[in-house]
């Protein structure tokens, strides 16, 4: 639930809560225990603009929903789930994908506002900045900056021969 238990706890800062609807986006379900309109315009404007992103993936989401029942392999897995000998993506726990070809990499410490990020194997697209070169995986990308209305987010780029 975006906000945590809005029954028993005070809401969070509108700063966290806006990094945990970042933190969510990408996940099967979203659920609201606070709503963005209990903060500020800026948290509607940011959580308005993360769940037409969401929109965008819905039919993704679904896929591999039905995937994850037919086969079992998890909708959100971690991030050595694509390159499993490699040791430094075996340790990543605040990371995730969504399937195999989206990582999600949310800030999730209080005020900050760059986080160090790994890519593992595989050529990756930073969504935030779509048209910036490709990225080769297995590799750190230092003190990344995400200001609160930016969510880092990657796509791995399957290129075509043909």
């Amino acid at each position: 639930m975006i906000g945590g238990n809005g029954y028993f706890n005070s809401p969070p800062s509108k700063e966290m809560y806006i990094r945990w609807m970042q933190a969510n986006v990408f996940m099967p379900v979203v659920q609201f225990s606070y709503t963005p309109w209990d903060f500020d315009q800026q948290t509607v404007d940011i959580c308005r603009n993360l769940m037409n992103l969401r929109a965008n993936y819905t039919d993704t989401i679904i896929e591999l929903m039905r995937g994850s029942v037919a086969k079992g392999t998890p909708l959100n897995p971690p991030v050595w789930w694509i390159d499993p000998t490699d040791l430094v993506a075996q340790v990543i726990d605040n990371e995730y994908l969504l399937g195999e070809n989206i990582l999600v990499a949310p800030i999730i410490v209080e005020g900050a506002t760059s986080r160090d990020i790994y890519l593992p194997f595989g050529l990756w697209r930073d969504e935030n900045y779509p048209n910036s070169h490709l990225i080769t995986g297995r590799k750190w990308l230092r003190n990344y900056p995400a200001k609160l209305d930016i969510l880092p987010w990657f796509t791995r780029v399957t290129l075509s021969h043909h």
